[in-house]
């Protein structure tokens, strides 16, 4: 799906359409925490496939980067 003009300018790569919805509530499962960043590098994947690749895997912490913010997770 191509995406609207106005925005295709920051993406590099195309995807077939996806969505990833979360619940998130309170518990001891998981640890997320953000930070300020400067995402120098692209990536392979959009952020919502990052995250349900590792998330399947067998990885305790990850951190995800966005332009300006990286997300760290940690599965306890």
């Amino acid at each position: 799906e191509p995406l609207p003009e106005s925005y295709s300018e920051f993406e590099r790569q195309q995807y077939p359409g996806f969505g990833l919805g979360l619940v998130l509530s309170s518990g001891d499962d998981f640890t997320l925490r953000s930070s300020h960043s400067v995402e120098t590098q692209g990536h392979l994947l959009p952020q919502g496939l990052a995250f349900l690749q590792h998330y399947l895997s067998d990885e305790t912490q990850w951190t995800i980067h966005a332009p300006q913010q990286s997300w760290e997770w940690r599965k306890q």
